[in-house]
């Protein structure tokens, strides 16, 4: 069962250890097939390889939408969790809060999750990087092409233009 907010009765009975195991159960298994996506679009984009980087790029949007899935569930149970006068800011807490009723399986699988949402952050960003590497590699290239391999910037000309730069004198 799915917690929805507005289907919550005040003195509902809730398996909060079902909720939770399901959740995070989803969660851990798309951050895992995100972290293996990240490391093959790492691996084209570095072997500047478009077809499989577009390739990867319906299953990269069908993976977002499912970690945004479970994040929309994760706020509908925290919604369902301050409705039934649960003190919580997180999933954290709320295993803390209803550890009577959970095994110690879950508080690992929440640290699981942490864990591999900070690896998702580092390999993004080292994506981005990458990508960023690249465009640099063609705008340069772009400028040797439109300058024909001369030394004279894209935006000066001769005569003065070529003694002062764009935004200042060359002398000052």
């Amino acid at each position: 069962m799915i917690l929805r907010p507005d289907e919550y009765q005040p003195g509902m009975n809730i398996d909060w250890e079902d909720e939770l195991t399901e959740l995070l159960d989803d969660l851990l298994e798309t951050q895992q097939s995100m972290l293996q996506l990240l490391d093959s679009k790492r691996t084209a984009m570095t072997s500047r390889n478009l077809e499989e980087i577009n390739k990867l790029q319906p299953q990269e949007e069908a993976l977002c939408q499912r970690l945004l899935d479970c994040q929309q569930r994760r706020s509908d149970m925290l919604e369902v969790a301050r409705q039934a006068n649960l003190p919580v800011k997180n999933l954290a807490n709320l295993t803390k809060t209803v550890a009577k009723e959970i095994g110690p399986e879950i508080p690992n699988k929440v640290k699981e999750a942490n864990n591999r949402s900070i690896q998702l952050k580092h390999q993004s960003l080292t994506n981005w990087i990458i990508a960023q590497r690249n465009l640099l590699h063609v705008s340069q290239l772009l400028e040797i092409i439109a300058t024909g391999g001369g030394k004279t910037p894209t935006y000066g000309g001769n005569g003065e233009s070529a003694q002062n730069g764009f935004m200042l004198d060359q002398e000052a």
